[in-house]
């Protein structure tokens, strides 16, 4: 008997030190940077605003220590604001027999604010009551008063971090506050039973549905929780004193969920007592929550080239009310049937219903930590939601931070949507997972995409592209001045000219189907590597496919202020470009031959095969007309483009380029030379006639 009155005393302080709740246990103990259930009250009350829910949970250990020593814990968090929340929570270790009856309970007052959306602080009062009786006559009681103060910083949505001085300050030392936690017996002796401890903890969460954790006190604790579903999860968990030579103690466990309520259950193995069964119920739910459910959400992966393209308003997506009827539980091969994404839904769309019985206007808001402002970007507004109306909601907008635009390599992204109330506080959110392109990537669904790769000429200045029209002006500028035909036409041939030696590789994507992607190079790319060939540097291998070589060409094009445009065929890319603003009705009156080119905006275009570098502008010329004949072509203006999906980001630092002046000379001698620019010059009255 005086063993079980020891062991009681022994047990509790152990609890009281150590842990609370299913979960906690099941994980090891390591909950000082997890915080985020009801356990948080005894765990590290910093963690309780960013619950956003109402939380009661209940607890006890069917299988007690010897059959007659259980506990009993009770807790319960109240937010009062999305800042702020209380907690409470209740903590028995007991004995009761024929003979000897012992308890000892303790009860925390939590209290936690969050000054910032990355830290939260929290602190506990805590009141502690013992009694002991024997044969039914009391032998002893004593009551105290204690504190515990925490902190969890959360540096980046993956990572938190916890600390908490537990057993901080204390009363009823007799001597006013005193450091650790003391209690006074009716025998009206003081006696500290904990000292002040100081416990740090970190939890890191590399993906969603794996958690991992570990707390360093006077032992080292450590345990993860995988889910692998929303209703399941599994959890498992080791702690060793670090100053002892006592074998581990390991832990597992687990939970299932249905709607608001968790059933967790953990089984604990010390070394040398016996494995003890904790068993909990944990109840969640928020009056203040939108009574919008988020059925589902689909977000296609993305291109942060087209990051313009996302952030401009597409108001012309709207809301589609739905059959009332929920779809039952479906596989992912139902999911296209009953979730269907329409080829106008370029970013995605959500899924919702109005469980009330009253009109909700709410809003809907994205987080992808990083690659959007961190309070969020707005994807749909002013959602008017009837009463029992269920239906999807196109995202019609999403605005990426810049940090986007500089992903080297492909990388999924886990989101949050979160729906909220219009005027309101109340708000749902939903897990979503996406994979974010790099940024050399593009689906070529549309060939006026590629203006995201294009310079224009107000972008060029201290740029690659600006550096090498200037050293190609200053070196050929006499030239430019005395040709004799249209300005436009002589600086295409000459920057077609000044680029030989660029080779091409056919595109591995061709023929292109629905849903191909593409990687593109950027003109500073493709220049950088020309300056190493012209050097001589056989390291360096200029290539390019067509559309490498069509994005490059256009730069260079507008950025002498050449307007130019986009040309996609069944399997290839061409362009063409602004002849000098000569009509159509204008060559048609000089008889120009009208297999030159092409009508571009009542304009005279010219299309050019931009893979035909190395055999010269009058080749490409020729090529460009060629591929169109006979061909309906639907011409995109590289400016009307930009205004669709933007320009070009990146132009790159200005280097030294080597503009090889002789052999370019020689490329415009041999394509002046060919019939097809002596006929075309030939058809060409004064060329100063021909210009509006």
């Amino acid at each position: 008997m005086l063993f079980l009155i020891y062991t009681t005393t022994a047990i509790y302080g152990a609890e009281e030190q150590a842990t609370t709740g299913a979960r906690t246990i099941g994980m090891g103990g390591a909950f000082i940077g997890v915080a985020d259930d009801e356990n948080a009250v005894r765990q590290n009350p910093a963690g309780l605003p960013r619950l956003a829910r109402y939380a009661v949970g209940f607890e006890q250990t069917p299988s007690g220590l010897f059959d007659v020593l259980e506990t009993s814990y009770l807790s319960a968090v109240l937010p009062t604001s999305e800042k702020m929340a209380l907690g409470i929570d209740w903590l028995q270790v007991g004995i009761e027999d024929e003979e000897l009856d012992s308890s000892r309970s303790s009860f925390n007052f939590a209290y936690s604010y969050a000054p910032l959306s990355q830290l939260s602080l929290g602190a506990n009062l805590k009141y502690f009551t013992w009694s002991i009786a024997l044969d039914g006559r009391s032998r002893g009681a004593a009551t105290g008063w204690g504190t515990d103060v925490g902190l969890l910083y959360q540096p980046h949505s993956r990572w938190k971090l916890g600390v908490l001085a537990q057993d901080f300050i204390g009363f009823g030392s007799g001597e006013g506050l005193s450091y650790g936690t003391w209690i006074r017996h009716d025998s009206d002796v003081s006696e500290k039973i904990f000292p002040t401890a100081y416990k740090f903890g970190i939890a890191y969460r590399p993906v969603s549905d794996w958690l991992i954790s570990a707390d360093l006190t006077d032992r080292l604790q450590l345990g993860t929780e995988f889910l692998p579903n929303r209703n399941f999860a599994i959890r498992a968990g080791i702690q060793k004193d670090l100053y002892t030579s006592e074998p581990p103690t390991y832990s597992i466990g687990g939970s299932v969920k249905y709607r608001w309520m968790d059933f967790n259950v953990a089984y604990l193995l010390p070394p040398t007592l016996p494995p003890t069964v904790y068993v909990g119920l944990s109840l969640n739910f928020d009056f203040r929550k939108l009574p919008v459910l988020i059925e589902e959400v689909r977000i296609r992966d993305l291109y942060p080239v087209l990051r313009r393209y996302y952030a401009t308003s597409n108001r012309d997506l709207e809301k589609e009310t739905l059959d009332s009827a929920t779809p039952l539980v479906i596989t992912d091969a139902d999911r296209e049937y009953y979730y269907p994404l329409e080829e106008a839904n370029q970013i995605g769309r959500i899924w919702l219903k109005n469980e009330s019985n009253k009109e909700i206007t709410v809003h809907i808001k994205l987080f992808i930590p990083d690659f959007v402002n961190k309070n969020g970007t707005e994807v749909a507004s002013v959602i008017e939601m009837q009463p029992l109306e269920r239906a999807s909601v196109p995202i019609q907008q999403l605005v990426l931070t810049p940090k986007a635009l500089r992903l080297s390599q492909n990388q999924p992204v886990e989101a949050q949507i979160q729906v909220v109330e219009s005027g309101g506080s109340a708000y749902r959110t939903f897990p979503v997972t996406f994979l974010l392109h790099d940024n050399h990537s593009i689906q070529l669904d549309d060939v006026a995409k590629l203006a995201c790769f294009i310079s224009s000429e107000s972008s060029v200045a201290d740029s690659a592209i600006g550096a090498f029209i200037n050293q190609v002006r200053t070196t050929f500028q006499t030239e430019i001045d005395s040709a004799n035909m249209p300005e436009n036409l002589y600086v295409a041939m000459l920057l077609f000219n000044v680029l030989h030696g660029v080779s091409y590789a056919r595109d591995p994507n061709i023929p292109r189907q629905r849903g191909t992607i593409d990687e593109i190079k950027y003109p500073h790319e493709m220049l950088k590597s020309l300056m190493g060939q012209h050097s001589g540097d056989n390291d360096k291998s200029t290539f390019g496919d067509c559309d490498d070589s069509t994005v490059l060409y256009c730069s260079l094009l507008e950025s002498v202020g050449i307007k130019t445009a986009l040309i996609q065929l069944p399997s290839h890319v061409l362009m063409a470009f602004d002849l000098g603003n000569i009509s159509v009705k204008q060559a048609q009156e000089i008889d120009l031959p009208n297999n030159y080119y092409r009508t571009v905006n009542g304009q005279a275009w010219i299309p050019i095969e931009t893979t035909f570098i190395n055999k010269g502008f009058a080749a490409a010329w020729q090529e460009g007309c060629r591929s169109l004949q006979a061909v309906n072509i639907r011409a995109e203006t590289v400016e009307d483009a930009w205004e669709k999906y933007g320009e070009g980001s990146f132009t790159g630092e200005p280097i030294q380029y080597v503009v090889p002046k002789d052999l370019t000379k020689e490329r415009i001698d041999a394509d002046l030379a060919t019939p097809w620019m002596m006929e075309f010059l030939n058809a060409l009255p004064d060329v100063s006639t021909l210009v509006d």
